[in-house]
């Protein structure tokens, strides 16, 4: 609905084919990390599985900024001297609340409420989105974007109201 504004078949004819395409991956990829998260949590507290996961994708990303590559022509060694005051509270801002802590609320909600249901609220992302972009850039809002609101936060409300369709089997 928001994408295409309203008709989908211009899809496929849109300038920003590559990036819907990534935003349509990135759903499918981050349900197949939550759909693993809850089977990771049968041997692992949800604390426990995100400082995992975190270790892990520090490990992973050294490389890339401590070895001068075609990503990055300057390392982080050659970058933290100039590195502002409010820069490094950006950074422990970004990596405290928003990874670890936020990584940490989505597994607690997994072994709270389902993954089901706590995976509807990632669609809440975009509607953040949306309202940032009216607020800070003074985006135009349109009937598809209300639409599409309308359905999400809908679509969140069905799921968390019946919730028993969702986790018991009907006869």
């Amino acid at each position: 609905m928001v994408i295409t504004k309203g008709n989908p078949l211009t899809l496929f004819a849109s300038s920003s084919l590559m990036g819907d395409m990534l935003l349509l991956l990135n759903a499918i990829v981050w349900s197949c990390y939550t759909l693993y998260g809850k089977k990771m949590m049968l041997k692992y507290s949800p604390f426990t599985l995100v400082a995992y996961i975190h270790i892990l994708g520090t490990l992973m990303l050294l490389p890339l900024v401590l070895i001068p590559n075609r990503l990055n022509s300057v390392t982080l060694w050659e970058q933290i001297p100039h590195i502002t005051l409010s820069a490094a509270g950006s950074i422990l801002y970004l990596a405290a609340l928003c990874s670890v802590y936020g990584y940490y609320i989505w597994y607690k909600g997994i072994t709270e409420i389902g993954a089901v249901r706590t995976a509807s609220f990632y669609y809440v992302s975009p509607l953040f989105a949306l309202l940032a972009g009216i607020w800070l850039v003074n985006e135009p809002i349109t009937y598809f974007d209300l639409i599409g609101g309308i359905m999400v936060v809908s679509g969140i409300y069905m799921i968390n109201k019946y919730k028993i369709m969702i986790t018991k089997p009907q006869d």
